[in-house]
């Protein structure tokens, strides 16, 4: 990767983590291929280091499974090493026989897919 896009990758991580300290909310808006997943970790790591009880809920909203995808490389980056803060958990979207559904908390990276955010129906 070239020196110009990484500088643009560290800028808009450090921007993101300044805006954490004055919003609970943050939309991360970038063209594909532009290493959204891996400024999403970068930020999330920064985070994690200088507070160990943060916990961030990452959702999306694609049917594919963009879930899956992110969760798989937040756990080939923290193996790596470069982001030894991640602990990354994939929320399943399959219900249990009862209806519940069960989220470990010994994580602070969840990933929901899509199907999490939908309400029931009835």
């Amino acid at each position: 990767m070239k020196q110009e896009a990484i500088d643009l990758q560290q800028h808009a991580v450090s921007a993101l983590v300044e805006l954490t300290s004055t919003q609970d909310e943050i939309t991360f808006k970038a063209p594909t291929g532009s290493g959204k997943t891996y400024m999403m970790a970068e930020m999330m790591n920064r985070i994690l280091s200088a507070a160990k009880n943060v916990i961030f809920l990452v959702s999306t909203l694609s049917k594919g499974d963009l879930s899956t995808q992110n969760y798989e490389k937040f756990v080939e980056y923290s193996a790596k090493g470069n982001f030894s803060e991640l602990k990354p958990y994939l929320i399943s979207s399959e219900i249990a026989g009862e209806e519940r559904l069960f989220v470990s908390t010994d994580y602070n990276v969840y990933l929901c897919p899509e199907i999490c955010t939908k309400k029931a129906d009835g």
